[in-house]
């Protein structure tokens, strides 16, 4: 897997935290985006590490309840299933 593919993920992330009114969530994400689409090295190992440190657990993104808000295009089922899609991919993303 190429980080062009943690930075697709990173983006797909960004998009339904914004269409479920997870501003902070989202914005956080976007920060990692940018960081991992320039990053190399030991400075893309950390954002990484940082990635895969909000994916599972007390709190996380696997924790969420993600509610769409009215007009976002998709419903609470999809959201979920985006969800754990996204939250399974950038841990295969950030594994190595």
């Amino acid at each position: 897997m190429t980080d062009a593919a943690l930075v697709a993920a990173l983006d797909e992330l960004a998009n339904l935290l914004r269409s479920c009114n997870q501003i902070d969530r989202a914005k956080w994400t976007e920060e990692r985006r940018a960081l991992a689409a320039t990053a190399a090295g030991n400075d893309l190992a950390e954002v990484k590490k940082e990635v895969r440190g909000v994916l599972a657990g007390m709190g996380s993104l696997s924790d969420l309840y993600l509610v769409p808000e009215p007009g976002s295009g998709i419903d609470a089922a999809e959201a979920r299933r985006r969800q754990f899609e996204l939250v399974d991919r950038l841990d295969e993303l950030t594994a190595h």
